[in-house]
Order: C-alpha cells, then structure tokens, then sequence
C-alpha cells in the first residue's frame, strides 16, 4: 500500500482514495479527479483549502462543499485574499467555487459586508442587488456584521429588500449600541419607523415586524444583561413579546413565595 501526505491531515492512498485524518474525503469526485496529480496548492489555516490536478481546480472550505472551479487553469492560479475566497485561474475570478462576471480591479468596497462593481452594488461578492440605488446606498455600520442597509427607495437585510419599511423615518434604536452589555449585544438589536417596529437578528437572518400599538414609546433596555424592548403593553425579549401584566403577576406570585 502506498501513501502520500498532502498536508493539511490529507493523503492519497494508492491513488485511488483521499482520506483526511483517516476519513475518506471526495469520493463522489473520484472519477473526475486525477490522484497521482492531486495536491494542496493553497491553504488558509483549513478552513479554505485550493486543491489541483492535471486537470482542474478544486475547493474545500468552511463557506462550500468541496467543488470544481469551472473553466479554471490548474497552473494558472493566483490568490487574491484566500481569507474571503477570492482567488483567479485562466482568466476568471472566483469566490470559493462561483465563477464571478466582473473583474476583481473594478470591485470596490463599500461598508460592512456590501461593495460596488462600476454602478452595480453586491453583497458578499456574488449576489448583485439589482434594485439598490447606488447613490443613495447606506450601510448601517453600527452593525457589528454590517449586513443592513438601505437607499431611497428600500431597506435590505444581506441583499433581499424588506418589504413595508417606511425608509424615511427607519432608524436603529441607539441605546442598543450605547447601553451596557447585554447578551447577544453583537448580532440582537431593535429599530422602528412610523409604522412598526422591528427585531433585527443578522446572524440568524431575520427582520422581524412588531405591530405595538404603542409605537410612540418603544424603547430598548439592559435589563440583568439581558436586552429587551417595551411599549406600553408588551416586553419583547428576541423579538417575542410577553404582557406586562402577565411579568407583573408573576412577580407578585414569586414574591409571594419567598
């Protein structure tokens, strides 16, 4: 039996299996792919790996499955930052496995996770948003992962545009950014416009619409580490509400208890 160490915890068995760490990688690319040529050819710590043979470009990461680049040159291959999965073969640009349709000098970044290609703006590099007027274009930096913006006509999440927002009069409730530290405080936050408010979670990719019908005093407190908004009625704790009536009794009964 013979063996060939590729690095990263990966090997080649007698060219005809990849195992990683005694685990069998790949199989169903077998026939495609060329053993006795294959190896690593760029890494990042092992969370995006660039893999080639005689024939084509491979990629395994965090971000995508293990796949073909298409149409790319395996001795033409260059980095542009392997951190973001950018990298360019035979004329083409990629992010990870996607082909993209521009190339990398006409990408300028915007804020956050949006950028600009000539008059077009992108988020996260592959899914261009069609809709987004590119002057009027803001990204909500506030935001740890910058995924909120909007323009004139609409508010987006990632690149989806919200629907029902009044633009205008959105606004991000500041006191989830000056406040203490609550739980979750990097992706849990709160906003309103005249209309609604709304539960923003830009991890679990969610904008969540509150009906209160007291708009008018909807706020946003640290509460034990924990961060929760009120009206009048309700406290909302994740987007959920709970009756201020209901907390009331409650206390009164473990009070009651003690």
């Amino acid at each position: 039996m013979s063996m060939r160490e590729l690095g990263c915890g990966f090997k080649v068995m007698d060219n005809k299996m990849i195992l990683q760490y005694d685990a069998e990688r790949f199989r169903k690319f077998y026939p495609q792919i060329d053993f006795a040529s294959f190896e690593i050819v760029a890494d990042d710590a092992d969370r995006t790996i660039y893999f080639r043979d005689k024939d084509q470009l491979y990629v395994d990461s965090y971000m995508c499955p293990f796949a073909i680049l298409p149409d790319a040159k395996p001795q033409d291959f260059k980095i542009v930052d392997i951190e973001k999965g950018l990298v360019s073969s035979g004329g083409q640009n990629y992010y990870f496995a996607e082909k993209l349709p521009y190339d990398f000098d006409d990408l300028k970044p915007l804020a956050g996770l949006y950028y600009q290609v000539k008059d077009q703006v992108y988020f996260s590099f592959d899914k261009p948003m069609l809709e987004a007027d590119l002057d009027s274009f803001q990204v909500f930096t506030q935001l740890k992962h910058a995924n909120l913006a909007k323009d004139q006509h609409h508010l987006y999440f990632r690149d989806q545009i919200v629907e029902g927002v009044d633009v205008a009069s959105f606004e991000l409730l500041t006191a989830c950014f000056d406040s203490d530290y609550y739980l979750e405080q990097d992706h849990t936050y709160y906003a309103k416009d005249r209309n609604f408010a709304y539960y923003i979670d830009t991890i679990a990719k969610q904008v969540k619409v509150i009906k209160s019908k007291s708009l008018d005093v909807f706020h946003f407190k640290v509460i034990d580490e924990r961060g929760y908004a009120f009206d009048r009625e309700y406290r909302y704790a994740y987007g959920r509400r709970t009756s201020l009536k209901k907390l009331q009794q409650m206390a009164i009964q473990n009070n009651s208890g003690e």
